[in-house]
């Protein structure tokens, strides 16, 4: 019950969006069966557990059985994670890309496209502490519009 407050003298953000959830408040109201910290992110190493394990906690409560509503939820959920990983993955080969340029304006350029899509994922995880994943998908819809422009835009001036 006190877990995520405990994660939340560090993780700040997170916390703050965890304790606009209905999740947080069925731990505040005394509810064992609302997730904590550990729910998605296993022990305390702090780790995110794959897209399919976080479908399989979903389906714990909201599943087949649905103890709790939206047994649609835990399917949503594991395909927004898993593209969520994909444009962090796109966003990790564009920021090697642009480590790799050598003319510093062209670089600083670059570099604040990255942060302008970094925005958004930041958002997006956010939304996801949550658990408004019609935010996540959203915001993920903007991260990658922008890392799709920023990887096209290293490209086309690579090829001048």
């Amino acid at each position: 019950m006190n877990l995520p407050a405990t994660c939340g003298a560090c993780h700040v953000g997170p916390f703050a969006a965890f304790q606009d959830s209905r999740h947080y408040v069925l731990l505040r109201e005394g509810n064992p069966a609302g997730p904590t910290c550990s729910t998605c992110h296993d022990s305390v190493d702090g780790r995110l557990l794959s897209a399919k394990g976080l479908e399989a906690r979903c389906n714990s409560c909201h599943g087949p059985n649905e103890v709790a509503p939206r047994a649609e939820r835990a399917r949503k959920a594991r395909n927004l994670y898993e593209a969520l990983g994909a444009i962090r993955q796109e966003a990790k080969l564009a920021q090697g890309m642009i480590r790799k340029v050598d003319d510093k304006q062209r670089r600083a350029e670059l570099l604040d496209m990255y942060e302008q899509a970094q925005v958004p994922l930041a958002r997006a995880v956010n939304a996801g502490h949550k658990f408004v994943y019609a935010d996540l998908e959203t915001y993920l819809s903007v991260a990658q519009d922008r890392i799709e422009k920023l990887i096209t835009t290293i490209v086309n001036r690579a090829r001048r």
